[in-house]
C-alpha cells in the first residue's frame, strides 16, 4: 500500500496543493496535467475496458516505481455524462506482473488518446429520473454507494 506521503512526494512536481487535495479527495487528475505525468511515466498498459460505470480509456503506469491506474475518456452510464476532463487515478494496484511488460511509448499512448477522444465525441450525454436520483445520491455521498442505492430500489 502507498502512503500518504510517499503520493505527495510523487505528485507534488505535477500538482499544486489544490490539485493534490482534488487527487486525495476525489483520485481525480485533469487531463492536461495527466498528459504531463504520463510524458514521466513508463506506460505499461493502455486499453479501453469496462469498469462498474461504462466503458473508458484504461491506463496501467509506473511512477517512481510505484503502480498507478486511471481511467478516463467514456461514457458514465449512470450519471449519463461524458468524462474527459479528468482521470480517475487509483494507486492501490496489487498487480505487479504488470511491471515486467514492456514500456509503451508515449507518442503510442498519444494516439490511442487523441483516437479515443474522437471517439467519445461522437457520445450524447443524457439525463432521466434515474441518472438524476444517481447524481443526487453520489454527490451526496460517493460512486459506490449511489450504485448500492439504485440497486435496492430495483432502479437499475
Amino acid at each position: 500500500m502507498i502512503e500518504t506521503k510517499e503520493i505527495t512526494k510523487i505528485f507534488e512536481k505535477y500538482l499544486n496543493k489544490k490539485e493534490l487535495k482534488n487527487l486525495y479527495l476525489h483520485n481525480r487528475i485533469s487531463h492536461n496535467k495527466m498528459l504531463k505525468i504520463l510524458k514521466d511515466a513508463q506506460i505499461k498498459k493502455i486499453d479501453i475496458d469496462y469498469n462498474a460505470y461504462g466503458e473508458f480509456l484504461f491506463i496501467v503506469f509506473l511512477l517512481e516505481n510505484k503502480l498507478f491506474q486511471a481511467f478516463s475518456l467514456g461514457l458514465h452510464e449512470y450519471r449519463g455524462k461524458i468524462i474527459k476532463d479528468y482521470w480517475e487515478v487509483w494507486w492501490d494496484i496489487n498487480d505487479e506482473i504488470y511491471k515486467t511488460f514492456p514500456d509503451i511509448p508515449y507518442n503510442e499512448v498519444l494516439e490511442e488518446i487523441n483516437y479515443r477522444q474522437k471517439e467519445i465525441e461522437k457520445l450524447k450525454p443524457y439525463e432521466d429520473d434515474t441518472t438524476a436520483m444517481y447524481n443526487m445520491i453520489a454527490d451526496l455521498c460517493d460512486e459506490d454507494a449511489a450504485l448500492a442505492e439504485l440497486e435496492d430500489f430495483n432502479l437499475i
